[in-house]
């Protein structure tokens, strides 16, 4: 089975979101399916998308930021595209978008690009107001909350399922126990 995932641009710095895609396109990878990560070369595409790329090339620049993807995953395929189109995007059984701005761009793929899933990781009015609206997509969604789940089926949508976020034990854990820490609140 191929699984794409679509994410809003190339990811050059940590964030949280696109960790927990990553993280699970590894797990889907471990599993033996084919797993690709998609996202257009410039945020938004058009003239717009050009300019703000060329924005934020010029802070990576001078904050040292490397221009390679910042995640990778084993077994995983990241593929910057120009656009998020049936061009572009590689044929598949499932295609998820990962956010408010890949909705639009999933939803308007072709049936060849796979089935369409929204995975939904935050309410995300906090970035464009019209956010609940592609709840409306007619695409299988899944939160990461019962929190979101409650607000997408408060708009008379269905939630498939709730995939909490775990933390990774090698990555986060203790380094000095509890007992031995001074007590002190500040």
């Amino acid at each position: 089975m191929r699984i794409t995932f679509v994410l809003p641009v190339p990811i050059h710095i940590p964030m949280g979101g696109p960790k927990v895609v990553y993280a699970h396109a590894e797990g889907l990878a471990k599993m033996g399916y084919e797993v690709a990560v998609v996202c257009p070369k410039f945020a938004g595409g058009g003239t717009f998308g050009r300019a703000l790329a060329v924005v934020s090339g010029l802070r990576n620049l001078l904050h040292g930021v490397k221009a390679t993807p910042y995640y990778k995953a084993p077994g995983v395929e990241t593929i910057v595209v120009p656009t998020i189109s049936d061009k572009h995007v590689p044929d598949a059984d499932i295609v998820i978008a990962t956010g408010v701005q890949t909705a639009p761009w999933v939803r308007d793929l072709s049936a060849s690009k796979g089935a369409k899933a929204y995975f939904l990781q935050h309410v995300e009015t906090f970035i464009v107001r019209h956010a609940r609206q592609t709840w409306e997509y007619p695409m299988a969604k899944i939160t990461i909350a019962e929190w979101i789940k409650r607000e997408v089926e408060s708009e008379g949508e269905e939630v498939l399922g709730v995939i909490p976020n775990a933390i990774d034990p090698k990555e986060f854990f203790i380094e000095q126990p509890v007992e031995t820490r001074p007590r002190r609140v500040f």
